[in-house]
């Protein structure tokens, strides 16, 4: 995955980007939102990653880059991110049912529980273990200024 983004601001030796919008991005296009946002935590509205690019130069502010994150990464992230939820909300009103012969209301809060637990898991691993972004200097070829 790419998206192009604009350095906002360097320091400390982090670099903020922000997403720039571009007619061809999918995201942008159907007003889904930037794809660097849902990259970003929780509460921001960009991207904070080291202050060097690539070429290990460093990033200055109003400079296009592209961000670019391996499919493979993506989709580990994906899957950490909805397959702990999905197991917890299957599996804890088994458990559940089967320990203590809970009914219908004791599997439904086992189910809500599962999903909180499994939520709260997925959130760990992938704060613990983001997915690599890589970023990339635009060049004219690129669209980049």
């Amino acid at each position: 995955m790419e998206a192009a983004a604009r350095v906002a601001w360097v320091r400390d030796g982090r670099a903020h980007l922000d997403c720039d919008s571009a007619p061809s991005c999918g995201a942008c296009g159907s007003g889904a939102g930037c794809v660097l946002g849902r990259l970003a935590r929780k509460g921001e509205s960009g991207l904070e990653v080291p202050d060097r690019a690539e070429d290990r130069q460093p990033l200055r502010a109003g400079e296009s880059v592209v961000v670019v994150v391996a499919d493979g990464d993506l989709l580990r992230a994906v899957a950490l991110a909805y397959l702990p939820p999905l197991v917890g909300v299957l599996l804890a009103p088994l458990f559940a049912h089967g320990l203590t012969g809970t009914g219908e209301a004791g599997m439904l809060l086992a189910a809500i529980g599962g999903a909180a637990t499994g939520g709260w898991l997925a959130r760990a691993a992938l704060l613990r273990r983001p997915p690599a972004v890589i970023v990339r200097r635009r060049c004219e070829a690129d669209g980049g200024a």
